[in-house]
């Protein structure tokens, strides 16, 4: 597939690392205009640093995606600087691990403002532009645990879930205004939060990812390839759809076996 973002403007949030990162890494082989955002300004510059390919050059912006003031203004100044917005990929989230009955009030909070409050925020900001110039797409990040319930993630299923419902309500509010908005749902992705989390299992999370339906763990790169699918004009009549890309993992009928 080749797929060219020549002269398109593209925001990506969450792209210091993981999976927002390869799909900026595949943007920018695809000739976009690449604004990276995350954080953490050290680890978006050295992301960049990586990126960077002689003259072609992602731009980077330190946003604090919890903040619906950072991001408007995130998007003005994209807009300002390029003229345009063409492609908006919201992408940030963090999990928390406890049963509802031991979550407690400020842990709940924060993971749905991280992770839910964050993609509403980039995709209303990023509609203006786009609704005013006709054309745009917008890819949002959601994960299994928003589709199928993962015990002991209940604020992060919740917000994950949440963000495919607004893709879905987004996508049908703005249909007929050259806007689309769509969704892509991870499965385990080998990314540095995973690999976190099955450090802290037995033989270091070696059987889970053995008892993968493909018997690995997902490439960041295979679910940036699936965004920029979506986000380009190949996928020109794709709208409101959710694009499960998990190996596998929820054809799988929980059987044990």
């Amino acid at each position: 597939m080749n797929v060219d973002f020549t002269n398109q403007t593209v925001v990506i949030t969450g792209a210091a690392s993981g999976i927002g990162f390869a799909t900026a890494r595949v943007f920018l082989e695809a000739g976009a205009n690449l604004y990276m955002t995350d954080i953490d300004e050290n680890a978006l510059a050295a992301a960049a640093t990586r990126l960077s390919q002689g003259s072609h050059q992602p731009s980077t912006r330190t946003c604090d995606v919890r903040s619906p003031e950072q991001v408007d203004a995130l998007i003005e100044a994209v807009v300002d600087e390029s003229g345009r917005l063409d492609a908006m990929v919201n992408n940030v989230g963090v999990t928390h691990f406890a049963p509802i009955v031991a979550t407690e009030t400020q842990p709940w909070l924060d993971t749905v403002s991280v992770t839910l409050h964050s993609c509403f925020y980039g995709l209303r900001a990023a509609l203006r532009p786009m609704l005013e110039q006709g054309s745009g797409a917008i890819v949002n990040i959601s994960s299994g645990a928003g589709v199928l319930a993962v015990p002991f993630q209940a604020s992060y299923g919740a917000a994950k879930a949440g963000v495919i419902n607004l893709t879905k309500t987004a996508a049908i509010e703005n249909g007929a205004s050259g806007v689309r908005i769509n969704c892509v749902v991870p499965g385990p992705i080998d990314t540095p939060g995973i690999r976190r989390w099955m450090d802290t299992l037995p033989h270091r999370g070696a059987d889970y990812e053995a008892a993968q339906v493909a018997g690995r763990l997902g490439r960041p790169e295979e679910i940036a390839n699936a965004v920029v699918f979506l986000a380009s004009s190949q996928a020109s009549y794709i709208n409101g759809t959710t694009l499960v890309v998990d190996g596998g993992v929820s054809a799988k009928l929980a059987t044990g076996l």
